[in-house]
C-alpha cells in the first residue's frame, strides 16, 4: 500500500466520525496528505513535459514507476473529498495543491496511444534491421510522427528518409522511362506532387528530372491515345456521324492538351477538313437552336390572348428575315400564326366596311334632307 493510499484511508475514517476539529493529529494528517499530493502533481508536471516534447515512452515509464501515477490520481478522488477540503479551509490547516485535470487527461490518453506506438515502433525496428526500401520505412515513420509530432528524433529520421526516397524515385523513373512504363512514371509524379509526402521540399534537380522523364512519357502515351481517337474521328467523318465526331473531337483536343501536342502538329493538319465540317455542323446546329427559341417565343405570344396584331406581325417579319432564311418555321405554327393575323385583318376590314357604310348612310340622309328642304321652299 502506498503512503497516499494509507493517508486517504485515514481521512475517510476521520470524516466518518462526524465533525472534525483542529487536533494535532488532524493537523499532521492534513500536512502529510498535502505533501503527498504535491509529489503527485510534481510527477504529473514532469510527465506532461515529456509529452510536450513527444517523448511518450519516457512519460509512460515515469508514470509507471511505483507507486503508479494513474493509481495515485485515482486515490485523490476519494468519497467526501470536498468535505475534507472545506474543513481544512475552515480551520486554516494545510491545503493540498490543485491537480491539473487537463494534464491528467493527456497522460491517460498517452497510455492508450503508447500501446499503438509500441506496435508501430516494433515494425519500424524490423524494417530498419532488414534495410527495407525507403518507401516502406517512410510509411511507418510517418505513422510514428503523427503519434508523436514533437519527437525530434522522428523528425530527423523523416528528413533523411525523404532524401533517400527522392533518390530512389529518380532510379525508378529512369528505369520506367527505358522500359516505357508510363503508368509507373505517372505514379511517381503524383507522389512527388503531394505536399503531405514531404516535410521539406524534395531536391530541385532530382525532382525536375523525374518530372521531365514523366512528362516525356506522358506525351508519348498521350500521342498514341490521340492517334487512336484521330482514326475514330476520320471513321465518323466518313459516315457523317455528327454527334459522334463532335464528342470525339472534344476528347482529341483534351488529350492533345494533356500530352502537350501543339495545334501545329501533323495530326491537326490531317483533321483540317474535319474541322471545317465541324464548324459548319456547329453553325447549323446553332441556327436550328436559334430557330427553335424564336418559334417558342412565337408560341408564347400566340397563347397570350392579349397579344396585338403588331406584335404578331413583328415576330413573323423578324423570323422571316433571320431564322427563316435557313430554318423554315414549323408548318403547324406558321399556319396558326397566319390564322391569327388574318383574324386581326378581317376584323380591321369589317370595321372599315362598317365605317364606310355608316358614312354612306349619313351622306344619303343628308342628301334626302337637303332635297326635302328644297322641295318645301319651291312650293
Amino acid at each position: 500500500m502506498s503512503k497516499l493510499a494509507r493517508l486517504t484511508g485515514e481521512i475517510q475514517a476521520a470524516l466518518s466520525t462526524g465533525t472534525l476539529s483542529a487536533t494535532p493529529e488532524i493537523e499532521n494528517l492534513a500536512r502529510e496528505y498535502a505533501d503527498e499530493c504535491r509529489k503527485v502533481v510534481d510527477r504529473l508536471d514532469r510527465c506532461d513535459e515529456f509529452l510536450s516534447r513527444g517523448l511518450i515512452a519516457e512519460s509512460i515509464m515515469l508514470a509507471r514507476t511505483a507507486p503508479d501515477l494513474l493509481d495515485e490520481l485515482t486515490l485523490l478522488e476519494f468519497p467526501r473529498k470536498d468535505t475534507w477540503e472545506q474543513m481544512m479551509d475552515l480551520h486554516q490547516l494545510t491545503m493540498p495543491p490543485e491537480v491539473p485535470n487537463l494534464k491528467a487527461v493527456s497522460l491517460n490518453r498517452a497510455y492508450s496511444e503508447h500501446h499503438i506506438l509500441c506496435d508501430i515502433l516494433g515494425r519500424w525496428r524490423l524494417l530498419n534491421l532488414g534495410q527495407a526500401p525507403p518507401v516502406r520505412r517512410l510509411s511507418v515513420l510517418r505513422q510514428l510522427q503523427r503519434l508523436a509530432p514533437n519527437n525530434l528524433a522522428f523528425q530527423d529520421n523523416l528528413g533523411e528518409l525523404e532524401d533517400q526516397r527522392v533518390e530512389e524515385m529518380l532510379g525508378e523513373a529512369r528505369t520506367a522511362s527505358l522500359e516505357g512504363d508510363h503508368l509507373a512514371l505517372r505514379d511517381l509524379i503524383t507522389e512527388l506532387d503531394k505536399p503531405e509526402n514531404w516535410t521539406n521540399d524534395p531536391n530541385e534537380d532530382i525532382a525536375r528530372e523525374i518530372r521531365e522523364l514523366g512528362h516525356a512519357s506522358i506525351g508519348q502515351i498521350g500521342r498514341k491515345e490521340a492517334q487512336v481517337i484521330l482514326r475514330q474521328i476520320l471513321d465518323g467523318f466518313n459516315q457523317k456521324a455528327e454527334s459522334r465526331v463532335l464528342k470525339l473531337w472534344a476528347e482529341f483536343q483534351e488529350k492533345c492538351a494533356e500530352a502537350g501536342i501543339p495545334p501545329s502538329d501533323e495530326m491537326f493538319r490531317v483533321l483540317q477538313k474535319v474541322r471545317i465540317w465541324l464548324i459548319e455542323v456547329q453553325n447549323r446546329r446553332e441556327k436550328i437552336m436559334q430557330s427553335e427559341r424564336a418559334q417558342e417565343q412565337i408560341r408564347l405570344v400566340l397563347r397570350d390572348k392579349s397579344s396585338t396584331e403588331s406584335e404578331l406581325l413583328k415576330l413573323q417579319d423578324n423570323y422571316n428575315r433571320h431564322e427563316g432564311t435557313t430554318c423554315p418555321m414549323d408548318p403547324t405554327l406558321a399556319q396558326e400564326l397566319d390564322i391569327r393575323i388574318e383574324r386581326f385583318q378581317r376584323r380591321d376590314k369589317s370595321r372599315e366596311m362598317l365605317i364606310m357604310a355608316g358614312a354612306f348612310i349619313i351622306g344619303a340622309l343628308i342628301i334626302v334632307i337637303f332635297l326635302v328642304i328644297i322641295i318645301k321652299r319651291s312650293r
